[in-house]
């Protein structure tokens, strides 16, 4: 970035020694005033910085109502008979961070062959969002495993620390904590 000052510093070196030494002061900042254009320059790099965690966390704070809102209008969900592997108390689901809301509303719903995938750790479900976002707008949902199998849904181990279902209803999704490691990831 070009200092704003430079143009009047490229003016006093080369115009003020053609036209005379007399007239170079005219052009050329003090120092008092370099000073201030670089504590200036600094403010503003700042304030735009601090502009930026504003609108990152302003995002988060409406992705959290968004949620709040579809969660209350979520569908109800009808017990099963369990059965399958028992669930680990927690699983996670690597997705796109602009299907939140969406999961909020609808849950997680099966994708590949009709099924929704889980895994049992953070590190593999960011791969799988990663993946499916192409870069770094992903987002990890936390599942409440336990409960949801509790509750009747029937999961499948694959082995390699991922299992299947054939979705997550919102209720078993800890928003809190998904919304806590997106805004945890996104201030760096």
């Amino acid at each position: 970035m070009i200092p704003p000052y430079f143009d009047a510093m490229l003016i006093a070196m080369f115009i003020g020694p053609l036209v005379g030494a007399g007239i170079s002061w005219i052009f050329a900042p003090s120092a008092e005033e370099i000073v201030a254009m670089h504590q200036a320059l600094a403010r503003e790099e700042w304030a735009a910085a601090l502009a930026a965690s504003h609108a990152r966390a302003l995002a988060v704070h409406e992705l959290r109502a968004g949620i709040s809102d579809a969660m209350r209008r979520a569908r109800p969900h009808h017990a099963q008979n369990p059965g399958g592997p028992v669930p680990p108390i927690h699983l996670f689901h690597g997705t796109r961070r602009d299907l939140l809301l969406g999961i909020a509303e609808n849950g997680i719903e099966p994708r590949t062959r009709g099924r929704a995938f889980l895994t049992r750790d953070v590190l593999t479900a960011r791969q799988y969002g990663l993946a499916r976002s192409n870069g770094e707008d992903y987002a990890i949902a936390r599942i409440s495993a336990n409960r949801a199998y509790q509750a009747g849904i029937v999961f499948q181990d694959h082995g390699a620390g991922v299992m299947t279902c054939t979705g997550v209803p919102p209720e078993y999704i800890d928003f809190e904590w998904t919304l806590a490691e997106l805004e945890s990831r996104l201030r760096g």
